[in-house]
């Protein structure tokens, strides 16, 4: 194999923004490096069962699509500037290298209906997996570029080289639509001066901080990524700001339901057998709730605040859940369908009195408990302030 010019050690002192790399000892990066092969070898073994089906299911879906070989090999630049072949399936009609350029752009004519369909879920670079069972590649690294492009890397980014290209990054996952982004006549103007240093400084973290943690954490994104889960993650972790507010209302929805049972059949207990409807009720109550309380922007409040607007806003979202599931078991009840989802007809009602009391309660007692803490803890360094023309924005800064 043939090499480029020789990469500096990871010891360097030396960043892709003018910072420091941080220094480590040769030991510490050597038992790290040592870790992540480990962990490669143990995700290939877990995962060739599953993914050896599959490789061969698409590689025949391509021969009969298509002709030509079911693998492509790309000219890649390795650890320490070490020429391999990067195997990926072949999602272009035969020759297409030798007809346009070494990146793929958006709407390239150039990819076949299979590849197009492969390449939308990444799934054209299963075969990759070869390349760390051969030790070219890590499961996580800086994704190994072209040798024509990595020419025009600056002695300081060759630091990227110094750990083997991975299969997933940051910079991989940040990218995930890069082809949308490479359009028109300057497209490689503006992957060679935009995009590609941008990736370079999302791939130098991660060998600024090369650890079994970072390997760890880059593996469970791209999981996230692959299985369709961002979006519920960003519900989750970014849209929903009040996480605490949300995980005491999946805990509260799950009590409502037991207790108006309890009330509307006169018991204090529930029956050691738990009829199976009144849990399926619960499923389905807890998703209705949730998808309501998300619409009327309940988890984007600063409840610490909460106000007359906030507490009408909560009565609303609770009314509108209480007559679609009243209306909903009660159309189940009158026409006897899906009888294995029929309930009393006012438990409804009464779950959705009960989740608005208890609903509400927590938030007033978060207003009151910030109101307590207000009059009990001096703020030094006050200042009085004037706040005009802002609007709904003014009184978020205010709060």
């Amino acid at each position: 194999m043939s090499r480029l010019a020789p990469t500096p050690t990871p010891l360097s002192p030396q960043s892709l923004d003018g910072g420091e790399f941080a220094e480590r000892t040769e030991g510490n990066y050597r038992r790290s490096e040592r870790l992540i092969r480990a962990l490669d070898l143990a995700l290939c073994v877990l995962a060739l069962p599953t993914l050896l089906p599959l490789i061969l299911l698409f590689g025949l879906a391509i021969k009969l699509t298509s002709p030509g070989p079911v693998f492509y090999r790309a000219r890649r630049v390795g650890q320490h500037g070490k020429i391999f072949y990067l195997l990926k399936f072949r999602s272009m009609y035969l020759n297409a290298d030798r007809m346009g350029p070494g990146i793929t752009v958006q709407n390239d004519p150039r990819v076949t209906s299979i590849g197009r369909l492969l390449r939308r879920a990444k799934l054209d670079e299963l075969p990759q997996i070869f390349n760390v069972l051969w030790g070219d590649m890590s499961m996580v690294g800086p994704r190994p570029e072209d040798p024509r492009y990595v020419e025009h890397y600056k002695p300081v980014e060759r630091q990227l080289l110094s750990v083997r290209p991975g299969i997933t990054s940051v910079a991989s996952l940040y990218y995930s639509a890069e082809e949308t982004l490479l359009h028109g006549e300057d497209w490689e103007k503006a992957y060679l001066e935009q995009i590609l240093p941008h990736k370079l400084a999302l791939d130098a973290a991660y060998v600024q901080e090369y650890s079994v943690r970072s390997y760890l954490a880059i593996i469970f994104a791209s999981v996230v990524k692959l299985t369709g889960l961002p979006k519920l993650v960003e519900v989750i972790t970014h849209r929903i700001r009040n996480r605490h507010i949300f995980a005491a209302d999946l805990v509260l929805w799950a009590i409502t339901p037991i207790v108006a049972w309890c009330l509307l059949n006169n018991q204090l207990y529930l029956p050691s057998a738990v009829d199976s409807r009144l849990v399926l009720y619960m499923v389905v109550a807890t998703l209705v709730k949730v998808s309501v309380y998300y619409g009327f922007g309940l988890y984007r409040r600063y409840w610490q605040y909460t106000g007359i607007h906030d507490l009408a806003l909560l009565t609303g979202a609770n009314a509108t859940i209480t007559v679609c599931l009243a209306f909903g078991y009660l159309v189940i009840a009158q026409f006897g369908l899906l009888p294995t989802l029929s309930i009393i007809p006012t438990l409804p009602i009464v779950d959705g009195l009960l989740s608005g009391v208890f609903s509400g309660s927590t938030r007033l007692g978060m207003r009151m408990l910030n109101e307590w803490m207000r009059a009990h803890h001096e703020f030094g360094n006050r200042h009085r302030v004037i706040i005009a023309s802002a609007g709904s924005a003014g009184i978020a800064a205010l709060r």
